[in-house]
């Protein structure tokens, strides 16, 4: 198996569990319209199916997620309501998103979403927000785009509140990339699903977005909370393809940790075998 058939293979799996999820959130918010819940998971399926699909060059895939993305994005700040309209077109994206994931992975189908994208389009500009607010950068991975604010019911959350809540220590995890590595993006994101399993991905250097899209070089930095050893993390991130090299260090706020750095060695097979598969961990926030 090469290398694009591996990662589309890793593409596939990983976007029928995002797909599933936003299914069940639209679901869920069809029974129960008011709540912020369903709506966060729709919007940070679609985000994490945009991401995945502009890393893999499915372009309009990206672009048809970037039109779910915006439109939940006016619910979950309260600019619209999650009403059964909205519900049966977000599900139709739905089907349209299977469609052209297969379409752009090559089963040779071929999928019309003019009219879907136009109705998404007249959804998410009829409301409350501005001219401004209502243009709809066409470019399906733009990075440029803001980072939506956070739902009413989402509080910021420090690295000093995460200790609080959730024990464990704070660490800083960097990852180095083989310089041969084709799609940074999909291995930085497998870097931190598997980072997700083992504690929370309170933050990222360069931020999330920028790692979806590829603006960075070869390394990148993981804040995370957890209850593993250094040596655990370090081996759980070698055991990802295409990682040259690993550091776990304590976080600056002094919280304990076991410093280790190393590059990939012998040892990262049998790690491999240890961890999860990737549909198994969670989603990474």
């Amino acid at each position: 198996m090469g290398d694009m058939d591996e990662y589309r293979d890793i593409f596939l799996s990983e976007s029928t569990d995002y797909i599933q999820e936003i299914t069940d959130g639209l679901l869920a918010l069809e029974s129960h319209p008011g709540d912020l819940a369903p709506v966060e998971t729709v919007f940070r399926g679609a985000h994490s199916l945009k991401g995945m699909s502009a890393a893999m060059g499915y372009e309009r895939t990206a672009d048809l997620t970037h039109r779910m993305e915006s439109l939940m994005d006016r619910v979950r700040r309260r600019d619209r309501p999650a009403d059964a309209s909205l519900v049966d077109l977000m599900l139709e994206a739905v089907d349209a998103v299977k469609a052209l994931i297969g379409a752009e992975s090559g089963d040779g189908s071929v999928v019309d979403t003019t009219s879907l994208i136009a109705k998404l389009v007249a959804m998410t500009t009829d409301g409350t927000l501005s001219d401004s607010e209502n243009d709809i950068d066409s470019s399906p991975g733009d990075s440029a785009s803001p980072e939506p604010p956070k739902a009413a019911s989402e509080p910021d959350v420090s690295v000093s509140d995460e200790m609080d809540h959730e024990g464990g220590h704070v660490v800083l995890v960097t990852v180095t990339l083989d310089e041969s590595c084709v799609l940074k993006a999909v291995r930085a994101y497998m870097v931190m699903k598997r980072l997700s399993h083992m504690g929370v991905v309170i933050e990222t250097d360069p931020p999330a977005r920028q790692i979806e899209d590829e603006e960075f070089e070869l390394t990148f930095t993981v804040t995370l909370r957890t209850a593993s050893d250094g040596e655990a993390v370090r081996k759980a991130v070698l055991g990802v393809s295409e990682v040259d090299a690993c550091s776990v260090a304590p976080h600056a706020s002094g919280h304990s940790a076991d410093p280790v750095g190393a590059t990939r060695d012998s040892s990262s097979a049998a790690t491999r075998r240890s961890i999860p598969k990737l549909s198994e961990t969670q989603t990474v926030r």
